[in-house]
């Protein structure tokens, strides 16, 4: 256990803020990637991949600077 009751609250806010953005992005992102894929089918891909490479490099950005 942390020595610091905030940290264990921060991080839980941190980690429900996180959830709570990617989630939203989770589900409105069919509707936007068909709408993107009437244009360019290659720039529906790059948006669909994207966000879920920003989710990992949230969450190992978060985890290189906890240490």
């Amino acid at each position: 256990m942390s020595d610091r009751p905030n940290a264990t609250r921060n991080s839980m806010i941190a980690a429900a803020l996180i959830l709570v953005i990617i989630g939203l992005a989770l589900y409105f992102m069919p509707q936007m990637m068909l709408g993107i894929a009437r244009q360019s089918t290659p720039l529906a891909a790059i948006f669909v991949f994207v966000p879920f490479v920003a989710f990992f490099l949230v969450l190992w950005m978060r985890a290189k600077f906890k240490k």
